[in-house]
């Protein structure tokens, strides 16, 4: 019940925000049960969840291995946003990581409030892809780099990024009104 209601959360926050909503693919929902089930000693899912008596106000799903604990999806009931309830769950989720053996908490890639205000330092990440020449690396290479390069130059200049987000923000209203 706890997965399904932060998927639900989610689900919600992206739709909100004018983003594509993840869980709406059926192998993504799936993979992410599949991996909450996972117990193996090298990788577990892991679901933390912040309550208030009986009631879930913010849950957080990742993986981890015997020293990292990758978080992937946290999210929160907006009713109690005041509260900041995300940022009080990854606090305990750190404090429990700890007890347990967990040296690293990787808050993945991309700038967020909440990263800055958890993090203690940041590792460089590098991505690529190598493609086979030829008529099908040339389509992989137009559908995935031209967003990728206006996302970074949007991301690098704060400015266009507030704007970027005030838009998406707008659209999110837009499709609320439907």
């Amino acid at each position: 019940a706890a997965l399904r209601t932060l998927m639900e959360w989610k689900s919600a926050q992206y739709r909100r925000t004018g983003r594509g909503d993840r869980f709406a693919q059926e192998w993504i929902s799936t993979l992410v049960r599949r991996l909450h089930a996972l117990r193996t000693p090298g990788c577990s899912g892991v679901l933390s969840v912040l309550y208030v008596a009986d009631r879930p106000i913010a849950a957080h799903f990742g993986l981890r291995s015997e020293t990292v604990l990758s978080c992937w999806f946290p999210a929160y009931d907006p009713a109690f946003a005041t509260y900041s309830p995300g940022l009080v769950l990854h606090l305990r989720m750190a404090e429990a990581a700890a007890a347990a053996g967990i040296a690293l908490l990787d808050l993945g890639r991309g700038a967020a409030e909440y990263k800055d205000s958890l993090k203690t330092g940041e590792l460089t990440v590098y991505e690529g892809a190598v493609v086979r020449p030829g008529v099908r690396g040339a389509l992989h290479w137009l559908r995935r780099e031209p967003p990728l390069r206006v996302h970074r130059f949007v991301r690098s200049r704060p400015a266009l990024a507030a704007r970027g987000r005030a838009a998406l923000n707008g659209v999110a209203r837009l499709r609320g009104r439907r």
